[in-house]
């Protein structure tokens, strides 16, 4: 966005639910999302809390990955095993990383 104000009431609004905003810049604001159990918002911003930006921008929720099962559970400690990860919540742009501490 531009000509962002500072002010006590610059908030966002996640489809009805409204949050505090921080400015940063005249160009530049931050908000913590709200927790949801609607998947895609439409993301407002106001600088007042009462006139809100009418082309706003879409926020996606997901959730995070879950592992429901790994086999084999146990692999040489010299690596190179192969392991399959049976789960849900994985991101279906068939892209991901496992992290092995």
């Amino acid at each position: 966005g531009t000509n962002f104000e500072l002010s006590n009431n610059t908030m966002c609004k996640f489809g009805l639910k409204k949050t505090p905003a921080n400015i940063i810049d005249s160009h530049t604001a931050t908000c913590v999302a709200p927790q949801s159990h609607i998947v895609k918002v439409q993301v407002e911003f106001s600088s007042n809390g009462i006139d809100w930006s009418t082309h706003g921008a879409s926020f996606t929720y997901t959730y995070l990955p879950q592992i429901i099962l790994l086999e084999p559970s146990a692999g040489l400690v010299t690596g190179g095993n192969q392991i399959e990860i049976v789960g849900r919540y994985f991101n279906s742009s068939g892209q991901g990383w496992c992290l092995f501490h």
